[in-house]
């Protein structure tokens, strides 16, 4: 059914498009086939919410779009496409937070913020750096992961290994430090310079790189616990791989930041501030300790607050109230 709004189609800048052709090209080669499925992402989340609630699929941006005024441009991160889409007051821009960055970007950054006609954050810290940037109040749209593919895995399949799912401003002496304690840790790598720098460090530290989707549920559903040591707190780092392991049952061990303000309140969630070895060992500890109740919990949590048909409810009226006000955001506050 389509959404009661002027919008009618939503448009991608370049690489964002890309990479909604890969994601729906491994859904597709997936279909049918339980170890080849792959989960629905944030691209392919609205292009769900465009054929559903807009009756049509996403499509490429193209400079045209900006004349038309049934046409929006999704953005999320600053590019030629988002500022063009900015001006012209067609944009929805999903601010994840802000990394260091020069000064041009920095501007262009405040730029977006200030003219786009819809300023959407995940989480309240995100919000705050908004109001903070270009005095406007965002809104908030619930985080997102695929609770349909990230199930619940049972204490007793429960195996004996810390699982770091991700690189991205993780701390490498953490994990090695618990490697050297005697722990067995499994640490899924994207960078290729850190499997060079830890791959030989010790033999309790096993690292994994370029794996499906099939063994990161895998991995999710049988480690003993999730971890997540940060580096900085400059963004949402980590986000999505700590609700996906909380979906699967897994308890979350992560470092004081932004990203623990998320799921903080959740009871298989410790939240360590402190980079030393002995915190972690504690925080470790105090998880045995737990119920498997308390594990259900955490994960029908997750599955409640990302659901998707919720998001795009969510999408859906942020997208009506801004037609409603002439294509122009409401600044409320965030929902």
């Amino acid at each position: 059914m389509k959404a009661e709004t002027v919008v009618d189609r939503i448009v991608l800048d370049r690489g964002a498009y890309k990479v909604l052709e890969r994601q729906r090209a491994d859904r597709a080669a997936g279909e049918g086939d339980e170890a080849s499925r792959t989960p629905l992402r944030w691209h392919g989340l609205v292009d769900k919410f465009a054929r559903e609630r807009m009756g049509n699929a996403i499509a490429p941006f193209q400079f045209a779009s900006l004349w038309d005024p049934k046409q929006i441009l999704f953005a999320w991160h600053v590019t030629s496409a988002a500022l063009w889409g900015a001006n012209s007051g067609r944009l929805v821009y999903l601010y994840w937070g802000a990394a260091q960055s020069g000064t041009m970007h920095r501007l262009a950054l405040r730029r977006v913020l200030t003219c786009a006609r819809l300023v959407l954050v995940n989480d309240e810290v995100a919000g705050q750096e908004v109001q903070a940037l270009v005095g406007r109040q965002a809104h908030r749209l619930p985080m997102f992961i695929d609770a349909g593919f990230f199930k619940y895995g049972s204490l007793r399949h429960r195996q004996d290994f810390i699982f770091c799912a991700g690189s991205n401003d993780r701390n490498p002496e953490i994990l090695v430090a618990l490697a050297h304690r005697g722990y067995s840790v499994v640490w899924l790598v994207n960078d290729p310079s850190l499997v060079a720098q830890y791959g030989d460090v010790s033999g309790n530290l096993k690292i994994v790189s370029a794996i499906s989707y099939a063994e990161l549920l895998r991995l999710y559903q049988t480690c003993r616990v999730a971890v997540m040591p940060s580096l900085r707190d400059i963004h949402a780092a980590g986000q999505t791989t700590g609700l996906e392991a909380l979906a699967c049952g897994a308890p979350l061990l992560i470092s004081a930041g932004r990203t623990a303000t998320i799921f903080s309140h959740l009871p298989t969630v410790r939240v360590i501030d402190s980079a030393s070895t002995e915190a972690w060992v504690e925080a470790l500890g105090s998880i045995e300790l737990l119920a498997e109740t308390s594990f259900v919990e955490s994960a029908r949590w997750v599955g409640k607050h990302v659901n998707a048909h919720t998001i795009m409810d969510r999408l859906a009226s942020l997208l009506d109230e801004s037609a409603r006000n002439g294509g122009a955001d409401v600044l409320s506050g965030a929902g």
